[in-house]
This record gives structure tokens, C-alpha cells and sequence, in this order.
């Protein structure tokens, strides 16, 4: 059984590095090649079905798999991004220089950073957690993916790594990278970490700083 966690292709916001969050901004032409690409990589397994947030960028990417593998595709909320609050739209260079402090806190300590009327970290964790869980329960023996943002991406992972969320920002998750959890005994195992091979290959893989 394996559960794969992958981030949504590419958008403009990305390439601008803007604090997406709830805003359901499309992917861009580099986003949808990536989004075929991960689907073409996931054709050496059987998918039974995938789960998406519900913000465009990742049911597109999501829809790429799906009709490929000709599995459902299931619209899950607790998987949308996190809610940012004032940070909606804002440059994350620029933040860190008007607002040093607080980004400090949230490049160090994310639990405790208290951004202006946004979703917390422990918000975000509980949902995601709660879509995992019920997820690897519903499918005991198959192979599924969930399409989704880099917080929830990262805080499961953080789960199944058995690491603080404070350690969310120690993991890379680049777009349409795709993260494995697979079962083993009677435990879990993260059996791959932010895979982009398959992207580097096609020249579907820009650089990346922010975090």
C-alpha cells in the first residue's frame, strides 16, 4: 500500500514567489507539463483513486492522473492550503525584510508564528493528519494519491517522520515532487522524499529558493 503526497504543478504566483494560500490561482504552462509529467511517472502503478484540494492548481494536476489511470477523482477539503491571512499575496523576499521579526519566527519556530489572521500550523496539522489517517484506513492494500499544497505536503510528512512541525521548513517540496508513504508491517515508512527526477529529466524543474 502506498499513499503518494504530491505538491500541484507550477502557477504564476510561484514564479513571482507570492504567498499563495487560499487564492485559486491556475497553473501556467510549466505547471500543466509538470502535472503530465507526474502523471506519465505514476503510470508504473495502479492508482485507485486520487484526492485533491479543492483549489483549481491542484484539481487540475490531480485530473492529469485520473484520466490517465481512469480512477476517481475525489475533492477533499481538509487538503486545500493553508489560509495565510494577511500574508495572502504578499513577496516572501519582501516580507522578511518589512517584517524581519515575524519571519523569523516563521522560518525557525512555524507552531509559534502569529501571522495575522491566518489558519495556524496546528490547524493545518489536525486536518491533514485527519485526511491521512482516514485515507490509509479506506485503502488498506491499494495505491492512492493526494494532490495537494506545500504546508499539508509537509506537515504529514512531518508526521510520518516522526519530527516537531517546527521542522516543516526542513523539507523541500517542490512543484508536482511527489513524497511516499508506504506501509510495512504493521507501521508506515516514508519510502520517498520530494522526487523530481522525473522532472530534471524533461527540463520541468526551475531553480527554487523560497521556502
Amino acid at each position: 500500500m502506498k499513499l503518494i503526497l504530491a505538491r500541484h504543478g507550477q502557477t504564476e504566483w510561484n514564479t513571482r514567489f507570492r504567498v499563495q494560500g487560499r487564492t485559486d490561482i491556475p497553473l501556467n504552462d510549466m505547471g500543466r507539463a509538470q502535472a503530465r509529467a507526474l502523471a506519465e511517472r505514476l503510470d508504473c502503478m495502479k492508482i485507485d483513486a486520487v484526492y485533491a484540494s479543492p483549489l483549481e492548481r491542484a484539481c487540475e494536476s490531480a485530473r492529469c492522473i485520473t484520466e490517465r489511470q481512469k480512477c476517481p477523482l475525489i475533492v477533499d477539503e481538509r487538503l486545500i492550503e493553508r489560509d495565510f491571512g494577511a500574508w495572502e499575496g504578499a513577496i516572501m523576499p519582501e516580507l522578511s525584510k518589512t517584517q524581519p521579526a515575524l519571519w523569523d519566527i516563521w522560518v525557525k519556530t512555524p507552531e509559534s508564528c502569529p501571522i495575522p489572521g491566518a489558519e495556524t500550523v496546528q490547524e493545518v496539522y489536525a486536518r491533514s493528519m485527519d485526511f491521512a489517517a482516514e485515507a490509509l484506513a479506506r485503502h488498506p492494500d491499494g495505491n492512492i494519491v493526494m494532490i495537494s499544497h506545500a504546508n499539508p505536503v509537509k506537515l504529514i510528512l512531518c508526521h510520518y517522520l516522526q519530527a516537531s512541525p517546527n521542522c516543516m521548513h526542513r523539507i523541500r517540496t517542490d512543484n508536482c515532487s511527489y513524497s511516499e508513504i508506504r506501509r510495512k508491517e504493521d507501521d508506515y515508512v516514508v519510502s520517498a522524499l520530494n522526487e523530481t527526477y522525473f522532472l530534471l529529466q524533461k527540463g520541468l524543474l526551475p531553480e527554487r529558493s523560497h521556502l
